[in-house]
């Protein structure tokens, strides 16, 4: 692990001009959330352990323990603080994170809301970080709301401007690992099947094992030809200094953000607490974002405004709309998805879950009160029973920092259960 450098000067020339808005006014097209400003007291809250975590298996129980708390009883941790992004791994990110398997999640939860999680919640599930996210959200089914989306203004044209530089080396990357991957899983299978069995790949197309292995290390070859000079193109030292820039930005920028819209969902949670009827909070936050949209017709006394993270690709393509999901655009897009300077609004109309070529196409997250941590998965196992699902319980730190396959990020504030 390094400790973080002061700000570079990469990030610098490309910060230089641009007006930092931490202190601007949050708004929800409404005078109710008109003074709505929040800033982070630092030592406010206890930090968390800076160790990557894995949950530890007990012995006996096949249950674990956790960095802090035993989830099993009480489903509460200790706040988190942002000053955990003050150690990070080497590509810059907060390493606090803790993993559970499906069955241990499905423990937890069941200790935490005190009753069996049905058939239909266990289904969600499979569906990764959007199952978790709907699971605790009370969704069942369907697209999430993306109508209340909000991003930080002051990040967005530095991680632009890095991601320019270095998308086109992170996608050369992506295919180098693609293929790797491909040799290691043709290996695995030749070990259990020999080589009579066909490998299967792309579209259910299968081909002799031998032949597929050496289509696959040719590929390989000339990926890494490949990635070798598009990386020469750029001097090593301002390579770093851009990834320094972006990473620093996202996590920098996250956190303001994360900040403001706590402050948000918390005025929707106080109006929510007094009683309105659908129409009656209309009125109260002049729903000009179309905050009554996915609401709940009739009786809100169960409904909770909350809060989930979205990491997600900008070069979404209108070339793949009828197919939408899947690969997007290899260039970064920085228009698409400008935040409102004065509100942060995010239009999420051109998102076509369509991800950055060769990584994930979006992450999500929910972010849980309770444990002052948010709650994502994969989805490997839907797909490929052989890679089990894992759920993933981060810091608001580790989370927010998200990952190269993502160039922007935005919290939501979506209408759900407030008790399961």
């Amino acid at each position: 692990m390094i400790e973080r450098a002061a700000v570079s000067k990469a990030f610098e020339r490309i910060r230089d001009g641009l007006v930092d808005d931490t202190g601007d006014i949050a708004r929800v097209g409404s005078s109710l959330l008109r003074d709505t400003k929040v800033t982070l007291q630092k030592g406010a809250v206890p930090t968390y352990v800076e160790t990557d975590v894995s949950i530890a298996r007990s012995a006996g129980s096949g249950r674990g323990d956790c960095i802090a708390g035993d989830p099993g009883t009480s489903g509460r941790l200790p706040a988190l603080s942002f000053e955990s992004y003050r150690v990070v791994d080497s590509n810059g990110s907060p390493v606090t994170r803790r993993t559970y398997s499906k069955q241990e999640f499905i423990e937890y939860w069941e200790n935490k809301f005190g009753r069996e999680m049905t058939h239909a919640e266990r289904d969600i599930i499979d569906h990764g970080c959007i199952g978790v996210t709907a699971l605790f959200l009370g969704h069942r089914r369907g697209a999430l709301p993306n109508n209340l989306a909000f991003g930080d203004i002051g990040s967005h044209r530095i991680i632009s401007e890095a991601e320019k530089v270095l998308a086109p080396g992170d996608l050369a990357d992506a295919r180098i690992g693609y293929w790797r991957k491909e040799i290691a899983r043709s290996e695995r299978s030749i070990d259990q099947h020999g080589m009579d069995r066909p490998i299967i790949y792309g579209n259910h197309m299968a081909r002799e094992p031998r032949e597929y292995m050496e289509y696959c290390n040719k590929k390989l070859e000339k990926a890494l030809v490949d990635a070798a000079e598009i990386h020469s193109r750029i001097p090593e030292g301002y390579r770093r200094e851009m990834i320094e820039a972006r990473s620093q930005a996202k996590i920098e920028g996250n956190e303001r953000l994360f900040t403001r819209i706590s402050g948000q969902v918390s005025k929707f949670n106080e109006i929510l607490q007094s009683g309105p009827d659908v129409g009656e909070l209309t009125r109260l936050v002049k729903a000009d974002l179309g905050v009554d949209v996915h609401l709940p017709a009739g009786d809100l006394s169960n409904v909770k405004a909350h809060m989930v993270g979205q990491h997600y690709w900008s070069g979404q393509t209108s070339d793949n709309i009828i197919h939408r999901g899947g690969r997007g655009s290899s260039t970064p897009d920085a228009a698409r998805f400008a935040p409102h300077p004065i509100t942060g609004h995010v239009d999420m109309s051109g998102y076509y879950r369509q991800g950055k070529p060769g990584y994930t196409v979006f992450d999500y997250g929910y972010y849980d009160e309770g444990t002052a941590s948010f709650w994502s998965a994969n989805h490997n196992e839907l797909y490929d029973p052989d890679n089990p699902l894992e759920v993933y319980q981060s810091t608001p730190a580790k989370f927010l920092s998200g990952s190269i396959a993502y160039d922007s990020t935005a919290l939501h504030i979506i209408f759900g259960e407030a008790a399961h």
